[in-house]
């Protein structure tokens, strides 16, 4: 690596665009091979996987080497942690390109066993979607990233489609459900390239907005939109979760639960929501000592101290 933090962000965006394409080659080489049952291409899909898991350690390696010797901060930090997580989610796809391509030799046995048409329109869907991601990192474009995100519902209701048409032919075609459960694994393969390219949008908005959409609804929301919305409310004062913290003092510590009446006031308390209240000082516990004769814990033997 240079000793320039520009200059290294450009190679490893060099770096990471080549591995981009050689999984784009990699998802339609596989494709056709199922769709061609052709298993010369198939064993091409399976020689390309050495070279994209030797690329994915290359860009890791490169990646933590610049966070190590250059220390990137803002845009510059997201971009290397985008790179890092997007890596990832590109050799995650070239595996699963991987596996169709295993689909197919397996298929081979089933010549009577038909690839639905709705499976290829799946297939446009998904690789558009990593195509758009893609584009969307290059130009750091936070719009597009979000359409991307938007249109892994489109993939999930083709594949959803194309596995209730397989249920119907594996009803009326007892004899061929293994072949079929082939079709039915290729279906869930490319709808999982498409969740791996909702991903990398997903890296993308963090990228350009920093700003985490993991886990959000489908509805994505750009940040004007998302300042309009009014702020969430916090719980009210008092309010306890379902969870409890205890801090046992004595010897008998197995006696107390989490019923805060059988235990101290400061023996037992609420979380709310993620504020933890503080344990006391010893200055100040030495001023709450619990009467005398009052076990710590119900079932507890009784104490000999006197409070002072």
């Amino acid at each position: 690596m240079g000793k320039n933090l520009q200059t290294d962000l450009a190679d490893l965006e060099h770096l990471l665009s080549a591995q981009a394409e050689l999984v784009e080659e990699m998802v339609l080489a596989s494709y056709r091979a199922l769709h061609e049952r052709s298993l010369d291409v198939a064993v091409e899909v399976l020689a390309k996987e050495p070279e994209i898991n030797a690329s994915e350690v290359n860009i890791e390696e490169h990646c933590l080497e610049v966070l190590a010797l250059q220390q990137p901060v803002a845009i510059d930090l997201r971009r290397v942690a985008a790179m890092l997580k997007i890596n990832s989610d590109l050799e995650r796809i070239a595996d699963l390109a991987v596996n169709v391509a295993e689909r197919t030799k397996s298929l081979n046995e089933y010549p009577q066993v038909r690839v639905p048409e709705p499976l290829e329109l799946m297939l446009e869907r998904a690789l558009g979607m990593l195509r758009d991601a893609h584009a969307a990192f290059l130009r750091v474009d936070a719009d597009l990233a979000r359409d991307v995100c938007c249109r892994d519902d489109e993939v999930d209701a083709i594949n959803r489609d194309v596995i209730a048409g397989l249920v119907k032919e594996m009803e009326s075609q007892p004899q061929d459900v293994a072949g079929y459960l082939h079709v039915f694994s290729v279906s869930r393969i490319i709808e999982r390239i498409g969740d791996h390219a909702t991903n990398i949008a997903e890296d993308v908005v963090y990228l350009a907005e920093g700003e985490i959409t993991r886990h959000h609804t489908r509805t994505k929301r750009s940040r004007s939109e998302a300042a309009a919305s009014p702020p969430r409310s916090r719980p009210p004062p008092g309010h306890r979760s379902p969870f409890c913290v205890s801090w046992l003092r004595g010897r008998d510590k197995g006696a107390c639960r989490s019923d805060p009446n059988r235990v101290p006031a400061l023996a037992c308390t609420r979380i709310v929501q993620h504020d933890v209240p503080a344990l006391p000082t010893r200055s100040l516990r030495k001023g709450m000592a619990r009467p005398a004769n009052r076990p710590l814990c119900a079932g507890a033997a009784p104490s000999h101290e006197t409070s002072k």
